[in-house]
C-alpha cells in the first residue's frame, strides 16, 4: 500500500510519517510504502492508494483535496489535536478502517454541532469573499487596478476556503455518511455559490474597465 503524506513544505509530517511506519512494522502482517512530501512535491506525482493531508491551514488544505479529486485519489485529513500531538495511533487506526472504502474519506463526525459551525464559516467565507470582490470593481473603477487585482486575489482565497468546506460535506456523503440537512446548511450553500458569481463576475468588470483605461 503507498501512502503519502503531505505538509506544506514535508518537515512536519516526516516525524508523523516515521511513527506510522514504526506502528506498521510492529504489526508485522502489512506491506506499508509511506513517504511525506511537501505541496508542490506531491503535485507532481500522483501514483498513491491514499494521500494524508496534514492540517496546515484551509486555503493548502483545499489545494490538496482538490488535486486529489482532479487524479481520483483517496485522502484523509488528519484532524487537527492528533496531528498537533503526534497521535499516530489514532490516524493509523483510522487508515485501517478506511483504506479499503472507495472514494474520498474525511475524519469528521458530521453532528449537528460540526454542521451548525460549517455553516457558520461557509456564510462567512461568502461573505467575505463577496464584498471582497465588489470592492475590487469600485477600485477599478476609480483606475486603481493595482488594487482591484489586490482584492480580487483575496476575495478568491476567501472563497477557496469556502470550497473546501464545502467539498468536505459533498465527499462524506458520497461516502454515505448521514448529513442532515438544515436551514441554516442550504442558507450557507446558497452564499459560496452567490459569492462564485459575484467573485467571476468581478473579475470580467475588473477587465473591462482596464481596457477601457488602456
Amino acid at each position: 500500500m503507498r501512502i503519502i503524506l503531505v505538509c506544506s513544505n514535508g518537515i512536519s509530517s516526516g516525524v508523523f510519517a516515521r511513527r506510522l511506519r514504526k506502528l506498521a512494522e510492529d504489526r508485522g502482517d502489512m506491506e506499508l510504502n509511506l513517504s511525506s512530501a511537501g505541496y508542490e512535491s506531491f503535485r507532481k506525482a500522483h501514483d498513491y492508494d491514499l494521500v494524508l493531508i496534514a492540517p496546515i491551514g484551509d486555503v493548502l488544505v483545499g489545494k490538496i483535496i482538490k488535486t486529489c479529486q482532479d487524479n481520483n485519489l483517496k485522502y484523509l485529513v488528519i484532524d487537527n489535536n492528533d496531528y498537533q500531538t503526534i497521535n499516530a495511533e489514532n490516524v493509523f487506526s483510522e487508515i485501517l478502517k478506511q483504506t479499503s472504502i472507495e472514494g474520498v474519506i474525511q475524519m469528521n463526525n458530521f453532528d449537528s454541532k460540526a454542521l451548525e459551525s460549517i455553516a457558520m464559516q461557509l456564510i462567512s467565507k461568502g461573505g467575505e469573499a463577496r464584498s471582497l470582490a465588489m470592492e475590487a470593481v469600485f477600485s477599478a473603477k476609480e483606475g486603481d487596478f493595482e488594487q482591484a487585482d489586490e482584492l480580487l486575489e483575496k476575495s478568491e482565497v476567501a472563497l477557496t476556503e469556502g470550497h473546501t468546506k464545502n467539498a468536505e460535506l459533498l465527499w462524506a456523503e458520497a461516502n454515505k455518511t448521514d448529513i442532515k440537512l438544515s436551514i441554516l446548511l442550504i442558507h450557507s450553500l446558497d452564499h459560496i455559490m452567490n459569492a462564485q458569481t459575484v467573485v467571476e463576475l468581478a473579475r470580467e468588470l475588473v477587465d473591462v474597465y482596464r481596457n477601457r483605461k488602456g
